[in-house]
């Protein structure tokens, strides 16, 4: 058996406006998440880059 060494890196920010704490809810693979604005890290990429692009609003 061949095991690839394979990892994922998650970026994840806290963000408050007026007192208050941005969260999003989800539905993913059968389960409801609460979690902050983030994501996964892109080989080469900064922590701060990655979280830049995964909060940006469009």
């Amino acid at each position: 058996m061949i095991m690839e060494n394979r990892f994922n890196i998650r970026v994840y920010g806290l963000i408050f406006h007026k007192g208050n704490l941005l969260v999003s809810n989800e539905f993913r693979l059968g389960i409801h998440m609460t979690k902050f604005p983030g994501g996964g890290l892109i080989f080469g990429e900064g922590a701060l880059d990655c979280l830049k692009r995964e909060c940006r609003f469009t």
